[in-house]
């Protein structure tokens, strides 16, 4: 009977040790060493637990750092965290291994807390599985005349007294890493970044109203009496109406984000003034009646009487005495008003005043829709007019797989009445001006000009028609007088790099066709992030947000695609330097060979082209096109004195790479390139009688039709690293 006993025990004490190391792999959003207690790698045939591989520290609170003793099985580690279900993408520098935790949402929190509730019920579940198999031992020995009936009903009574101390055990373990859970929970949500950066931004950089474009744009109402006058409002002891009203309560906002006195009573006091006062830009009602539409069964009671403004408006006077009020001329303005939810199934219009006032209320929330009979409203404005939306209620994802449709808008107004603006008629615009203004004067200062040397080389970025100049380049120039690039050195360009790391197929032939044509009409998408949405699009927005690239030309603004140029000779320094790290070069490599070829200095070219090959990411070319590819991507800088043929119908046949001397006075080169894709035994030889048959291709193909002056043919046969060139001229 002992026996039975120290077994049960040594089983449950089992249970709860399985327990506590499944809670201790639970991953909380803080890094914890025990997530990786279950993960085996497969050192030398033998599953090995990582902690006997690697030392693992906790090096920043989400950050968990592990550094293999053995340099070896850094990428065997790798591969295990990345097979199995930790859900974390580890991040390696071939020596060190880290894992980022990111911060778990509350529903992925409440998520873990079910998950718990479920690893404990089976736990205990476990635990009475072990007693009736123990008390189905006891009664057997009872059966075989081993113990005796009263034996069995203290062994009974004494089993169930273990049980229920292992069953408390298991509620109390998972009582622990429950509130762990919830109280990191609280804590993240107290302590959040994401939600302090956002408080502190709408604090820092946010306002009542604002002008843009000679619009004027706010969130609900300017407090008027039922006559149509600004109401007078009492703030801060001063009697205060229209803009000087807001203007007032945004200046005192303001201070408060400053001020380290009394700041959180302050913002209380101030943001429930915004929140709920009759007399407030944000609200504009006699009071918040959700309470009461809630629980009171009177509907009188939950009745909220509207600020005069959300009638008034409807007239044209009205909104042309809030245009002036603010300084804006009533003929060309509009007021863009939110917090106005239109119900479009009573029949009312989000425009009013005539078509000076716009209602963008963005009632995507289902809850309004039943009231509203739409989704809100999108407005689109630019320099040929407006276009205000209006969105049809999405019903759900199932409908629109199944019907085919999406949200559906449909054009309720279009304006074209207005006068076109340009850039320069633009708020932008007028700093623009007024920036350049200063850059001229600036140079006449230091007795320089923007002459065609300064444009080429820092200039070419467009906004509409506006040509902009770099300014940190055109006052490092103005300092120095020295026309080099200074906008390459600014910051490092490890995100481009990052991002061309993640580049598919399709963006690196437009790459390479950016690079021959100087330009590329695509679909270019500035507004989201390619961290966030990584497709060719985002990833071009990218290069244009960064500066890389700029926009030319708008070919279809509704899809987002443009013409894209680079912008000028400092950028481009960049961007070979870009396509060094593409193919795995030291910085001046292209540099090299480009300017042999330009010389027509062969032995160069010679030394050069074979010092390429021997890089390491060289060791898998396989075909004859990743060579060509290699050599486009040298030729961006060359394209300013040649036009760059690649692929194209010339002669008899189809070349690969024609670099045509601008100046017909200079020479032209025809390249051909060629692999061998079988071993021979004599290499050499047969790579010499590959590169000759590349020239005669040349010359059977006629592939230097057209062009003028001298030309040289060069033939280039490959065979993994080792090449044979001809150079022939003709």
């Amino acid at each position: 009977m002992k026996q039975v006993f120290e077994n049960a025990d040594k089983k449950m004490n089992k249970t709860i040790n399985a327990l506590t190391s499944e809670f201790a792999g639970i991953r909380a959003g803080r890094a914890n060493p025990a997530v990786l207690d279950k993960i085996m790698v497969d050192y030398y045939g033998s599953p090995t637990a990582i902690n006997q591989l690697a030392a693992i520290s906790v090096t920043e609170a989400r950050t968990l750092t592990i550094s293999p003793w053995d340099q070896s099985v850094v990428h065997a580690v790798e591969k295990a965290i990345q097979s199995s279900d930790l859900g974390i993408n580890p991040q390696t520098d071939g020596k060190v291994i880290r894992l980022i935790f990111p911060p778990l949402t509350e529903d992925r929190r409440r998520d873990i807390v079910k998950d718990i509730k479920k690893m404990e019920e089976e736990a205990k579940v476990a635990i009475r599985s072990i007693r009736r198999d123990s008390m189905d031992k006891l009664k057997a020995l009872k059966k075989n005349g081993e113990i005796t009936e009263d034996d069995l009903k203290d062994a009974e009574k004494k089993m169930q007294n273990q049980t229920d101390k292992f069953i408390k055990e298991i509620e109390s373990i998972s009582q622990v890493k429950e509130k762990e859970i919830m109280e990191r929970l609280s804590e993240s949500f107290k302590k959040s970044e994401k939600l302090n950066e956002h408080i502190g931004f709408l604090y820092k950089k946010g306002q009542l109203y604002t002008k843009f474009n000679s619009n004027l744009l706010f969130h609900a109402c300017i407090p008027m009496t039922e006559n149509g006058e600004f109401k007078k409002v009492e703030f801060l002891g001063e009697q205060l109406s229209g803009k000087e009203y807001l203007d007032a309560v945004n200046e005192a906002i303001n201070k408060i984000w400053i001020s380290k006195e009394n700041i959180e009573k302050e913002k209380i006091d101030l943001m429930w003034y915004l929140w709920i006062s009759p007399n407030s830009p944000f609200f504009g009602k006699d009071k918040m009646a959700t309470f009461e539409s809630y629980f009171v069964k009177d509907k009188e009671m939950s009745k909220e009487t509207k600020n005069p403004y959300y009638t008034l408006t409807n007239k044209e006077e009205i909104c042309d005495k809030i245009l002036k009020e603010f300084g804006l001329d009533e003929k060309e303005s509009h007021i863009v008003n939110g917090h106005m939810p239109v119900k479009a199934k009573d029949g009312e219009s989000p425009i009013r005043g005539n078509g000076k006032l716009l209602v963008i209320d963005g009632g995507f929330a289902k809850s309004y829709q039943q009231k509203t009979g739409n989704a809100g409203y999108i407005l689109t404005y630019n320099s040929n007019g407006l276009l205000l939306s209006q969105n049809k209620p999405f019903e759900s994802v199932e409908k629109a797989i199944e019907e085919e449709r999406d949200i559906i808008s449909e054009i309720i107004v279009k304006k074209t009445g207005i006068t076109r603006k340009t850039v320069n008629d633009t708020d932008i615009g007028k700093k623009l001006r007024a920036e350049i203004a200063d850059l001229e004067e600036l140079l006449k200062y230091y007795d320089l000009k923007l002459n065609e040397d300064v444009k080429q080389m820092y200039d070419g970025y467009h906004i509409g028609n506006q040509d902009i100049y770099n300014p940190w380049s055109i006052m490092n120039y103005a300092k120095r007088k020295k026309l080099i690039s200074y906008w390459v050195n600014t910051s490092a360009n490890s995100m481009i790099k990052t991002a061309l790391k993640q580049a598919n197929y399709t963006f690196k032939n437009q790459y390479d066709k950016l690079i021959k044509d100087g330009k590329l009409d695509t679909y270019v998408s500035m507004q989201t992030s390619f961290f966030e949405e990584a497709d060719n699009s985002t990833l071009w927005g990218l290069f244009v947000n960064a500066g890389y690239l700029t926009v030319t030309k708008e070919i279809d603004l509704l899809k987002g695609k443009y013409r894209i140029e680079i912008p000028n000779k400092e950028v481009k320094q960049e961007f070979i330097k870009l396509t060094e790290y593409q193919l795995g070069l030291s910085s001046g490599t292209l540099d090299t060979v480009t300017e042999s070829l330009a010389k027509e200095d062969q032995e160069t070219f010679l030394e050069s082209y074979q010092e390429i090959l021997m890089v390491p990411s060289y060791h898998d070319l396989q075909k004859e096109n990743s060579y060509h590819m290699m050599m486009l991507g040298m030729c961006l800088c060359l394209n300013k004195d040649y036009e760059i043929i690649s692929n194209r119908e010339v002669g008899k046949g189809r070349d690969d790479l024609i670099l045509k001397a601008k100046d017909e006075k200079k020479t032209s080169f025809v390249l051909e390139f060629k692999y061998l894709k079988e071993d021979k035994k004599d290499l050499e030889k047969a790579l010499d009688e590959l590169s000759n048959k590349a020239i005669q291709q040349i010359k059977d193909n006629k592939y230097d039709y057209g062009l003028k002056g001298k030309v040289i043919y060069i033939g280039l046969a490959h065979h993994g690293k080792d090449v044979s060139i001809k150079w022939v001229e003709s």
